[in-house]
């Protein structure tokens, strides 16, 4: 048996994901003998799951994060990604994944989705000196979710775009992040609403804060802004 740390928690993080998946099994037998078809749709999703550690991605993301949950949550993160790809559903998916790990444990599969985690790691390298100080900083920021990203979309009225506003304003000055995240929502046909919604989200909080810097990333379906705390 291996003694590397490494092999041992990729062991640990690969039982768990199985536990996750496996808890259901005896529900997902009674509905396969009364020939439910999710229950086939939820074994594809759990060999799915499994698929997802021979990405490059997930291999980027282990050198840097050794906690069980933050590395299930990832590749459940990167499932909703392959899904979503697919043209598949992934609603059961995100309600179960809600379940076992809370609002936030489901904010981190999305920010995992949306493909923010190559990003992230981009700008902390920029102004992180060590790999300990860089495995800190992405877990620090995952951890903390719910306060370093808000998604503005092209449904978000003036008055909740506002709302948004002031309150990534309150965090940041009440929390002083080395990093937070204001991006417009992925929506199909509505990315253009969204940008321009997320741009000016962004104006207003860069007119309540002091202290940052701004790293701006743009692609087809969504735009992006890294605040850097200037050190």
């Amino acid at each position: 048996m291996s003694s590397d740390p490494e092999e041992k928690i990729i062991a640990g993080m690969t039982r768990g994901t199985l536990q996750y998946f496996e808890e259901k099994i005896s529900s997902l037998i009674t509905r396969f003998k009364n020939k439910d078809i999710t229950f086939v749709e939820e074994i594809e999703t759990a060999n799915l799951a499994k698929e997802q550690r021979k990405k490059p991605e997930w291999e980027l993301f282990k050198q840097y994060v050794y906690d069980y949950d933050l590395r299930i949550l990832f590749q459940l993160g990167l499932t909703f990604r392959s899904l979503e790809n697919q043209g598949k559903p992934i609603d059961v998916l995100k309600k179960n994944v809600k379940d076992k790990y809370g609002s936030t444990g489901l904010h981190i599969a999305y920010f995992v989705q949306n493909g923010f985690f190559q990003r992230l790691l981009a700008s902390i390298v920029e102004r992180e000196r060590t790999p300990e100080a860089l495995r800190k900083e992405i877990s620090d920021v995952l951890r903390n979710i719910e306060n370093v990203v808000t998604f503005i979309t092209g449904m978000d009225s003036k008055q909740e775009l506002e709302l948004k506003a002031t309150r990534i304003i309150t965090k940041i000055n009440a929390n002083s992040p080395k990093t937070y995240i204001i991006s417009s929502a992925q929506e199909k046909g509505k990315s253009g609403s969204a940008t321009k919604k997320c741009a000016q989200v962004y104006k207003m909080v860069m007119e309540g804060i002091s202290g940052y810097s701004v790293e701006f990333n743009k692609t087809e379906t969504r735009e992006i802004y890294f605040l850097n705390k200037e050190e």
